[in-house]
């Protein structure tokens, strides 16, 4: 399933969903899925602090929403 990535250049903001990929002792791997391998990803791998995602209540097979903007 590839991921959508939507650009919203009004407020400078890109914001792309994220799949778990591996789980390692304090953190969660998560990679975003491209729609093909000619699509350069925006954010690529991420990872995120378990306690981070403890008080969202991420469970395993949850998405990450990931938003940047530009301030």
């Amino acid at each position: 399933m590839a991921t959508t990535s939507k650009k919203n250049t009004a407020t400078n903001t890109v914001t792309v969903e994220m799949i778990a990929e591996k789980e390692t002792k304090g953190t969660w791997r998560f990679k975003e899925e491209v729609e093909s391998e000619f699509v350069a990803p925006k954010i690529g791998t991420l990872y995120v602090p378990k306690t981070t995602l403890g008080e969202l209540e991420f469970k395993k097979g949850d998405m990450l929403v990931m938003t940047l903007s530009v301030k």
